[in-house]
């Protein structure tokens, strides 16, 4: 029952989505992990250099330079992709979860969506030529196609069983293999299937051929099996781990890969009849192992984890990077250089990340054993406050000062036993600091010393705390509560809200307008200071939990949140919350915290060591057109309209992929934004610029690509 209920969320998530808009994200880009930092499941190369790997939230990458750099292909979906394949340079397929099936024919610059006639997972895919394709799922689901995935057909597989893996040695023969051991064979190209004896009633999760007769299958608790007679009989061999494993590559007849759970690789060079146990580096669950030349293979794994080995496996270099991978509740700065992040989870995992670069590189900060850090604040290049705290059942408040950047954090004595939620500024020497069973915690000297406000209440935790001055402040938490003062803390008022959920944070841009966000996709606003709140929920979905909130002046206002583990959402509004528009990020790890430093410089965090940036206020472009011809040379478009009120379309086209900046100048030569700054294939693309927080004027956009470089005028009328 759980299962089928998350099964119809994620289809009306999906559907919502797709009726909302034809395929909206919002521009906001990696920064930790990179090159990104959602699961990748598997890879694909035809080539020592060109390869693709995929995962959740519809996400696709490509290399061309042997897994060193990998860039964004855009999906079109946000189905968690599973397995992808590619027969050449151009044409190539990735299936995944609700019957997802996508096409290219064009190595990855568009990507289109196949009828597949099912909403089951589906786990594999294998094409024997550019025609004829099988495709494998769960519940025994088999797929098979005849005209290049144009339509799919399903056959009968005998079984109920979830399949995980599919290889065929010939246009003809192919073995198929997954749940409680099942093993299935066809001699017809798909159409029939035999089930053969495994042995064992492990779940298998893939198989790889080497040539007509040599096959191996890995599977849950170290399971390798190994046939030479091309899959009409199997034998065990003993992998020398329990740990289950999710992959399996061969460079030629004798060497191997296999990689699974916590980081295990094996290999070997005999042909799968034994295998060595080597040294990963990390203990993420690896997904997904192919070799791209004789030598050397890629895997990929959890968190986004890219490794690369060019000596059959032995040794593996880390090409992704991510300082850390536990969960990020806060992310804050003090310039457009200078910042936090701070999180954690499970003793010992509290985490304080800072960057000096804008969050180009992030470094971690040695720190005591502490359970988790839930607020920064980062006041300057120096000086910062940590509030968080040990387990619950421990019960104690963590309060952390650095003066030197963060070389050092010292513990300050809080007085107070419970775990902190949040801390508010209030001018350079006073901070408010809230958190479990009601406390409220008031400093007048710059957070050295602290001493507890009377709430009234101490059977319901605080989530957020905001003062607009130093007199007016407002906190909230579960149960609907809120609270406010206009005397610094010595007194706090309760005000009604008529709900009974958790409301998560709250916002104000000025003395008079403020904003709250909790569960069930709750909004509210202020118009008096806080003195009375109002709902302004209309068209949020009520199953989505809203995490925090930003606003940059009274009008403009981000909002994160969605459904848990599910896609995460951003929500924006120009007009003080009368409207909102709401925008997907690819992300499905929960996005927990936002800020900005002005009106385009952003930054988000959440799980999973996730940190996002945007560099024009997140603004979205919708529809953005990569045609299939290529141009013969470089030209810049003239935006259209123009002049324009508030939006404008500009185009450009490049005859060779490259990486390409398009920029947004005022008149007297400031940047007012970065529209793209990433590898483009060679094509036509076009964005949308939003100027809906721009004043009247002339302005310049100006694309530079390897070494062309040109520049156009445009004209923003309002």
């Amino acid at each position: 029952m759980k299962n089928n209920l998350r099964h119809s969320l994620l289809l009306l998530v999906i559907i919502l989505l797709t009726s909302v808009k034809p395929y909206a994200q919002s521009d906001w880009f990696w920064q930790h992990p990179l090159p990104q930092g959602n699961a990748l499941s598997d890879v694909s190369f035809i080539s020592s250099e060109i390869g693709w790997a995929v995962g959740d939230a519809g996400t696709i990458l490509k290399t061309a330079d042997g897994g060193s750099t990998w860039t964004k292909q855009i999906s079109g979906t946000y189905s968690s992709l599973v397995k992808v394949s590619f027969m050449d340079m151009n044409n190539g397929f990735a299936v995944g979860m609700y019957g997802t099936i996508l096409n290219t024919s064009n190595g990855g610059i568009t990507w289109s969506l196949q009828s597949s006639g099912t909403e089951i997972q589906l786990s594999d895919i294998y094409f024997t030529d550019a025609s004829n394709g099988i495709v494998v799922g769960l519940s025994g689901k088999i797929l098979k196609t005849t005209d290049g995935g144009s339509s799919w057909m399903e056959q009968t597989s005998g079984i109920t069983q979830n399949l995980m893996g599919v290889h065929f040695t010939d246009l003809n023969n192919g073995i198929a293999v997954g749940q409680s051991g099942r093993i299935l064979k066809t001699t017809d190209g798909g159409s029939t299937w035999q089930q053969q004896t495994s042995g064992i009633s492990s779940t298998l999760e893939d198989v790889f051929f080497a040539d007509a007769n040599n096959g191996i299958v890995v599977g849950a608790s170290g399971k390798i099996l190994k046939t030479t007679d091309g899959g009409s009989s199997w034998i065990e061999q003993t992998s020398g781990i329990t740990s289950g494993l999710k992959s399996v590559s061969f460079a030629d007849l004798n060497n191997g890969i296999a990689v699974g759970n916590f980081g295990a690789i094996l290999t070997t060079s005999n042909g799968g009849t034994t295998w060595i146990v080597q040294q990963s580096g990390t203990n993420f669950t690896l997904m997904g192992v192919v070799f791209n030349n004789l030598n050397s293979a890629i895997i990929v794994g959890t968190f986004g984890s890219i490794l690369r080995s060019t000596d059959n496996g032995f040794t593996w270099q880390t090409l992704s990077t991510a300082v850390t991978t536990t969960s990020l509740f806060s992310i804050h700065f003090s310039d457009l250089n200078n910042g936090w992040a701070v999180g954690g989870g499970i003793f010992p995992d509290a985490t304080i990340i800072r960057t000096s670069d804008g969050g180009l590189t992030w470094e971690l900060q040695s720190i005591g054993d502490f359970d988790l850090f839930r607020k920064v604040i980062s006041l300057d290049s120096l000086n910062g406050l940590i509030v968080g705290g040990n387990s619950r059942i421990v019960g104690a408040a963590i309060i952390l000062k650095t003066t030197d950047g963060g070389s050092t954090w010292e513990q300050k004595s809080s007085g107070s036993a419970s775990t902190l939620l949040d801390i508010a500024y209030m001018d350079e020497n006073n901070f408010t600091a809230v958190g479990y069973g009601g406390r409220i915690l008031r400093s007048t000297d710059g957070g050295s010393t602290w001493f507890e406000q009377e709430s009234g209440i101490n059977s319901v935790d605080f989530e957020g705390v905001y003062f607009s001055d130093l007199n007016k402040g407002t906190v909230v938490g579960d149960f609907g509560k809120i609270l406010s003062t206009t005397n610094s803390g010595l007194n706090w008022v309760d005000i009604p809200s008529g709900l009974s959920l958790r409301l998560n944070s709250v916002h104000f841009p000025d003395s008079s307008n403020g904003f709250i966000v909790g569960n069930w996709g709750t909004i509210l606003k202020t118009t008096n200071g806080g003195a009375s709140w109002n709902s302004i929920s209309d068209g949020i979905p009520n199953y989505w939990n809203l995490n925090d909130v930003f606003f940059t002046d009274p009008e403009n206002g981000w909002i994160l949140g969605g459904a848990e583990n599910f896609i995460q959402q951003i929500i924006t509004t120009t007009d003080g919350g009368a409207t909102w528009d709401i925008s997907s990020v690819q992300i499905i790890a929960g996005l927990r915290s936002i800020f900005f430093v002005d009106a385009y410089n952003g930054w988000m965090a959440g799980n999973s060591g996730t940190i996002l940036r945007t560099t024009n206020g997140g603004v979205t472009f919708i529809n953005e057109e990569q045609l299939n011809s290529v141009p013969s040379e470089f030209l810049l478009s003239q935006n259209y309209p123009n002049p324009f009120n508030p939006s404008t379309t500009i185009s450009w086209q490049s005859p060779v992929g490259s990486h390409q900046t398009l920029k947004v100048f005022d008149v007297l030569g400031n940047e007012v934004t970065t529209l793209v700054n990433e590898y483009r294939d060679a094509g036509r693309h076009n964005v949308t610029f939003d100027a809906s927080r721009l004043s009247s004027g002339v302005y310049f956009y100006k694309i530079q690509a390897g070494n062309f470089i040109q520049t156009r005028k445009m004209l923003l009328l309002k």
